[in-house]
C-alpha cells in the first residue's frame, strides 16, 4: 500500500506539472514543512538534551536557534561546533514514507562576541532540515524495473544573531538567510530518459525574540517567526522542466517558554509551547486532497541538574504531533520524544552530548533517534 501511495503521489506530481505548468502554479512536493516529522534537525546539543527547551533560557551562540534573545556570552568570545547523526525512519503502517534517511552534512558552527555591556552579536551556520527518500527498482511509469530513485530536501541557514540587553529585558533578532535545496533523480519512462533535477532558492526569514528575567530564579521568553510564501519557478535544471512555476509555503511560528531555578539554581526546570499556523498550508495543496492540515500545537519539558561545577545532566520530553486532518490511509503519526543529555566543562571548553528518541514510546507509528554532540569554547 505504501509503494502504491508513493507511486501515485510521484505520478500525479509529474503528470500534473507537465500538463499545467503554463496555466497554474503547483504545490512543490519536496520543499515544504510536510517532511518535518523526520527532516528537522535539533542543532543545539544543550537544548536537545533537555527536551529541546530553551525559549526562556540563556545559553551559547547556538541557543539562538531557539530564541535570539537567549544569547549570553560571559566572556568576550564564544565558538561552537556541532554535528547530528540520525537513524533511518522506523515506520509501521504509517502515512509517512518508510524509506526515509538523511544525507550528510548535518552540521552547525557558530561564533559570538560580546560587543559591550548591552550588545552581543554573532554568526551561525546550521543545517535545519535534511531528508532523503530512496527506493530500489522503482519506476515512475510502468516499463523499466531496473532503476533507483531518490528525493532530497535540505535547508541551510546562515544567521546573524543580534541581542540587546536592558536591565531585566533582552531583545533579539536572527537575520536568517535560508537556502532551500531539493533534488530528484529517477528514470522517467514517460520521457524515456534519466531525470536529475535540482532546485535552489535563497530566502530571508527573520526570527524575533524577547527574554524577561523576572528574578534570580524565574525567566520567561517569547519568539516569533513570520510565515513566507516562496515562488520556486525558474530554478529547475533538468532535461524536462517539470518543476517550473511551483510555490511553497512555510508557516508563521510562535513560541513561549518559562524556566524556573530550584535548589540554588542547581536544578533548572523549563517548559515551552510552540505553535505553527500550518492550517494555511492547505491553500497550497495539489490535487491530493488527503493532505489537508490543521495548526500545530506542541509542548516541551526539560530539566537540567548541575552535579558539580563541571558536570551537568539533562533530560526531557516533547511532542511532535501529526497535523494532517485526513486519516484515510492510516492512524495518527504522532511522535513523543524522550531526551537525555550530559555536559562537561573543562576550563574554557564545554562538551555536550544528547540523544533524542521518538522510538521509546511505542504508541507512535513512526520513530527515529538523533544523536547530537557540540563543543563550545569561550575566551
Amino acid at each position: 500500500m505504501k509503494k502504491l501511495y508513493l507511486s501515485l503521489v510521484i505520478s500525479v506530481l509529474l503528470i500534473s506539472t507537465e500538463i499545467f505548468s503554463q496555466t497554474r502554479e503547483n504545490y512543490d512536493y519536496l520543499i515544504n514543512p510536510r517532511h518535518d516529522f523526520y527532516s528537522l534537525n535539533y542543532q543545539s546539543a544543550v537544548n536537545a538534551g533537555k527536551g529541546y527547551t530553551g525559549i526562556a533560557s540563556s545559553g551559547d551562540i547556538m541557543s539562538t536557534s531557539l530564541n535570539p534573545a537567549s544569547l549570553d556570552i560571559p566572556q568576550k568570545f564564544n565558538f561552537y561546533t556541532g554535528y547530528i547523526f540520525k537513524s533511518n525512519l522506523d515506520s509501521k503502517t504509517s502515512n509517512l514514507i518508510d524509506n526515509a534517511g538523511f544525507v550528510h552534512p548535518t552540521a552547525s558552527i557558530g561564533f559570538g562576541c560580546r560587543l559591550n555591556k548591552n550588545f552581543q552579536a554573532g554568526f551561525v551556520y546550521r543545517n535545519d532540515r535534511n531528508i532523503e527518500y530512496t527506493h530500489n527498482n522503482y519506476t515512475v511509469y510502468v516499463g523499466n524495473e531496473d532503476n533507483d530513485y531518490s528525493l532530497v530536501f535540505t535547508s541551510h541557514t546562515f544567521s546573524i544573531p543580534l541581542t540587546y540587553e536592558y536591565k531585566f529585558l533582552k531583545f533579539g533578532i536572527n537575520a536568517n538567510l535560508v537556502l532551500l535545496h531539493s533534488r530528484q533523480k529517477f528514470y522517467d519512462n514517460f520521457a524515456n530518459q534519466n531525470t536529475d533535477a535540482s532546485l535552489n532558492k535563497l530566502r530571508f526569514i527573520p526570527d524575533f525574540g524577547i527574554r524577561v528575567k523576572l528574578n534570580d530564579f524565574i525567566s520567561a521568553g517569547l519568539t516569533y517567526t513570520p510565515g513566507i510564501e516562496q515562488d520556486l519557478s525558474g530554478d529547475s535544471t533538468s532535461t524536462i522542466n517539470y518543476r517550473s512555476n511551483n510555490k511553497t509555503y512555510f508557516p508563521a511560528k510562535i513560541g513561549a517558554g518559562v524556566e524556573i531555578g530550584l535548589l540554588n539554581n542547581t536544578l533548572m526546570l523549563s517548559a515551552d509551547y510552540r505553535f505553527e499556523r500550518t492550517s494555511v498550508f492547505q491553500n497550497y495543496q495539489d490535487v491530493d486532497t488527503s493532505n489537508i492540515y490543521k495548526d500545530r500545537h506542541n509542548i516541551n519539558f526539560g530539566a537540567e541538574y548541575k552535579v558539580d561545577k563541571n558536570f551537568v545532566l539533562r533530560t526531557g520530553f516533547f511532542t511532535f504531533l501529526d497535523n494532517n486532518k485526513v486519516k484515510s490511509f492510516v492512524k495518527n503519526d504522532d511522535q513523543y520524544f524522550m531526551t537525555f543529555g550530559a555536559g562537561y566543562e573543562y576550563k574554557n571548553m564545554k562538551v555536550n552530548a544528547s540523544m533524542m528518541s521518538s522510538s521509546i514510546i511505542k504508541s507512535a507509528n513512526v520513530g527515529h533517534n538523533l544523536y547530537n554532540i557540540g563543543v563550545s569554547y569561550g575566551f
